[in-house]
């Protein structure tokens, strides 16, 4: 008899959370592995009954008949890219091939290990196959042929995890021996590590998308960040959950990191800052994790024998680029309008960059527009005198505020500078009427900007100038307002 993973110790319900979208019913033991299909239309599971099972999303029903041939518990199932084979991996010490269409086993059960496989991974092009055993070995091993080709490597206690990079080049173990290690699996060389740090055992990790970088989780709980090129650590580890940290999965574009653990949570973070963006609960333990092709859905693998199926929140349906910033967001632009004369934001941006963005000006009153000098926001926001306030932790972010500074006749409501996401919201007195005064007063102004901008190109200093135009909100534009009070708020260029 082989061994078994350690019973896992089921930690109380928190709180309700979202609801799962479907729950999949019809294994009779945990589930220790699931994968989307390439098509994004099925989920395949493996359990500890022994089956492998495809589940069509959108019926929530089981798909075809499941696979059977291992002897004991199925642990660990990896897909090929062409969605018609898949690899499995079990308590009886084989490394199996299945045609999902035929339903059948491809050729003989691969033996080798001397005890459990706990996982299994292809390699990019579909030619090899990594396999992890609880005998500390990992083997490499020809598709076609089902042959052993490389040299094994060893670890110092059981291999729990095997990956290999997107390049191909390399492949990553994790081990009970808290130890996270990087390979060069054709000479059966270790490159980088041990990687020290982990506190227990270490259960899974993934690469980010240029290899650069590798995240890891396991039993102590936290998610560890490491350069793969040194194996340095990356920041200080974040602790993710309250229990064992099972399994984790990276979206397709790298943006959003998935953790499963005993405490029954699934959690998403910002893969970049490791911000925790949702929590879901689950009846039982959570094993396993995976991604939909477009990253619209999560499935997680349970202990309670269910297969959950999540949404994943489109934080996201509001943001248009890689990158996490509140400026990603679209501008909103006055029907009829040209987005590309308000500032529309198509770049991410600093907020330095944003404050030096050409500031607004009205359009013309009566009679043609006349040339005029554009003030940089930069200079209008700074106070007659700065007031620095204390800074202060709020939803794990640390913001250092300035509130209800005025500079001339613009009024800076709200300024925030986050380690995590960076944003300015300004506001400003909103369009009105000027009297023939006013009028008056602001054409002299202009004159005085204009004489200012020819001193300034021929070297001379300039103070700071004072907004001078209550009738817009002068000096803002579509990049900083539209998030927070785009209804409120008319900009001219």
């Amino acid at each position: 008899m082989s061994t078994s993973p350690p019973e896992p110790v089921q930690a109380p319900v928190e709180d309700s959370g979202p609801s799962p979208v479907k729950t999949f019913k019809g294994h009779e033991s945990f589930v220790w592995s699931v994968s989307f299909v390439p098509n994004g239309h099925e989920i395949v599971s493996a359990s500890g009954d022994g089956s492998i099972r495809t589940w069509d999303i959108e019926t929530g029903e089981e798909s075809g008949d499941a696979l059977l041939g291992h002897e004991e518990q199925v642990y660990s199932v990896a897909l090929l890219l062409d969605g018609q084979r898949l690899v499995s991996g079990g308590q009886d010490k084989s490394v199996r091939v299945w045609d999902l269409g035929t339903r059948e086993l491809v050729g003989r059960p691969w033996e080798g290990h001397s005890d459990s496989v706990f996982c299994v991974d292809v390699s990019p092009d579909g030619s090899f196959v990594a396999s992890a055993s609880y005998d500390s070995l990992i083997s490499i091993w020809d598709l076609d042929s089902g042959e052993k080709v490389f040299e094994e490597m060893r670890c110092e206690g059981r291999v729990y995890f095997v990956k290999f990079s997107r390049d191909g080049s390399k492949l990553v173990t994790c081990s009970s021996d808290t130890h996270v290690r990087i390979w060069d699996w054709r000479e059966g060389t270790l490159l980088v590590g041990p990687m020290e740090g982990h506190e227990r055992d270490v259960a899974s990790a993934v690469w980010t998308l240029d290899d650069k970088q590798l995240i890891s989780a396991g039993y102590d709980s936290k998610i560890h960040r490491w350069d793969s090129e040194t194996g340095e650590s990356i920041g200080e580890p974040v602790v993710a959950h309250e229990e064992t940290i099972y399994s984790l999965a990276l979206s397709s574009d790298g943006s959003i990191l998935a953790s499963v653990s005993s405490d029954r949570s699934a959690k998403l973070w910002d893969a970049s800052t490791l911000e925790l963006l949702a929590t879901f609960w689950h009846e039982g333990i959570a094993l396993s994790v995976s991604f939909s092709p477009d990253n619209k859905l999560l499935a997680t693998g349970c202990y309670d024998h269910l297969i959950y199926l999540w949404n994943v929140p489109q934080l996201e349906g509001d943001k248009q680029s890689k990158n996490d910033s509140f400026f990603d967001l679209p501008a909103t632009v006055p029907p009829g309008e040209n987005p590309k004369m308000q500032g529309a934001q198509t770049d991410s941006l600093t907020i330095e960059e944003l404050l030096d963005f050409p500031a607004t000006l009205r359009p013309p009153q009566n009679g043609p527009a006349k040339p005029a000098h554009r003030k940089r926001f930069l200079g209008r926001l700074i106070p007659r005198r700065r007031q620095r306030l204390p800074s202060e932790v709020h939803g794990g972010t640390e913001l250092q505020e300035s509130k209800n500074v005025k500079q001339g006749r613009l009024r800076a409501i709200r300024v925030a500078a986050a380690k995590a996401k960076k944003f300015i919201v300004v506001m400003g007195n909103g369009p009105r009427k000027r009297t023939p005064v006013e009028n008056e007063e602001n054409a002299e102004e202009e004159g005085e900007e204009e004489e200012e901008e020819s001193n300034e190109e021929q070297g001379h200093s300039r103070a700071p100038d004072s907004d001078s135009d209550s009738d817009s909100v002068h000096g803002c534009c579509w990049r900083c307002c539209h998030w927070m009070c785009y209804e409120m708020v008319t900009c001219y260029l």
